[in-house]
């Protein structure tokens, strides 16, 4: 199967994020927490100097900038195909997710950028993609939320270039602390690649679309997820 076939999962149309200000040290440690899987999808997360596994060096040797493919795969950089991007806004907090939005216009995702405009550490909001990673045989969804959120506009145009990306991180340093931001850089000549089976993406691309179904039943009920 080719690059340009996996690709093709893509939504072509890029979603516009409200803007949002920058994120707190206290989001970051809050919001990189890491998670073998999102109930079938691994979580592909990049570290912060404030993420719980690094300041408990678990796993042994990763470090601030790392990427962290579910709980024990450090990587320091990861070739992935970028397939569809599906707006998502969360509130986390003591660890647990206690809202979620999918849905631009809801009351669900306004709440939460307000949240996050008032400072409230756990709120964020921005895109996540589905990923196929080759090298890992595996299908992963990374999201590009708080200070990342511009970077995601990188991932839709290498996916609307049919291009297959290398991320990796760059050290940013602010008025009272530093982080780390993804840097997306397209792969011209990428060689062989092991691409999934048919099974295998519709399997992945269900699991990660199965919010339109929730958000069809919530419209067709006539209510909404309490906050």
């Amino acid at each position: 199967m080719a690059i340009a076939k996996v690709a093709k999962m893509a939504n072509s149309t890029a979603l516009a994020i409200p803007g949002m200000p920058g994120s707190s040290k206290e989001d970051e440690a809050a919001l990189t927490a890491p998670r073998e899987s999102s109930g079938g999808l691994a979580i592909l997360s990049l570290m912060q100097s404030v993420s719980d596994p690094v300041k408990k060096n678990q796993p042994s040797g990763i470090r601030a900038g790392d990427y962290l493919l579910g709980r024990n795969d450090i990587l320091k950089t990861v070739r992935a195909v970028v397939g569809v991007s599906r707006p998502r806004a969360v509130y986390i907090d003591s660890g647990e997710v206690q809202s979620e939005s999918y849905d631009t216009k809801s009351a669900e995702w306004e709440k939460i950028v307000a949240l996050k405009k008032h400072g409230k550490n756990g709120a964020r909001y921005g895109l996540e993609f589905l990923l196929w990673l080759p090298d890992h045989g595996q299908f992963a969804q990374l999201g590009f939320f708080n200070t990342a959120r511009e970077r995601g506009a990188d991932m839709i145009a290498a996916r609307d270039a049919k291009k297959m990306v290398t991320l990796s991180a760059e050290l940013v340093d602010g008025k009272s602390f530093s982080w780390h931001l993804p840097v997306v850089d397209q792969v011209e000549n990428p060689g062989a690649v092991a691409m999934p089976s048919a099974e295998q993406t519709e399997a992945a691309l269900a699991f990660f679309e199965a919010y339109k179904q929730q958000q069809q039943t919530q419209t067709q009920a006539g209510g909404e997820l309490p906050f």
